[in-house]
């Protein structure tokens, strides 16, 4: 008797085990609906580099008038650049020009704006300087309207790379 109950249990046991399983298998494998691509009439291409060599473009950030600010990698001997588009003008400048240290997968790296820029004007840069011994670097730069260059580095944190 004692075995015709445990094969019942048994059964019952590899009974939940399938289901069980088989309710897993399917909740992970669905997944939820795609929203559909944006038209492409919803965007428009614009060259932002206005005539100066760009070299190898890495990242932009787009400020709330609407300019852009946009970074390369940069070499170690010319160094890399913060370059702004102004589309009022369809013009491009150099907001900031740094040294760095470029080999391998170093440079200038990252750019993104405080969440609230408008009122603080921080640009945050993430890059490698020309700098012995070699460390990566995230700083902090005020963007000043007047003349549109970044100013006032803050070194926030640094570490060897």
């Amino acid at each position: 008797m004692a075995r015709k109950n445990l094969a019942a249990v048994a059964v019952a046991v590899l009974t939940l085990a399938a289901t069980s399983t088989i309710a897993l298998d399917s909740a992970v494998t669905t997944s939820p609906a795609q929203a559909a691509p944006p038209p492409t009439s919803s965007f428009e291409k614009v060259k932002l580099d206005g005539g100066l060599s760009m070299g190898e473009p890495i990242e932009l950030s787009v400020l709330p008038d609407g300019k852009v600010l946009y970074i390369n990698r940069g070499t170690s001997s010319g160094g890399g650049q913060v370059r702004l588009y102004n589309s009022a003008t369809a013009s491009t400048t150099v907001a900031l020009a740094l040294q760095l240290d470029a080999r391998f997968e170093d440079g200038l790296i990252g750019i993104t704006l405080h969440p609230q820029f408008a009122a603080n004007r921080w640009v945050y840069l993430f890059y490698s300087p020309a700098v012995t011994p070699l460390v990566n670097r995230i700083s902090r730069f005020t963007f000043n309207t007047t003349n549109n260059t970044l100013e006032s580095e803050t070194k926030l944190i640094e570490w060897p790379t």
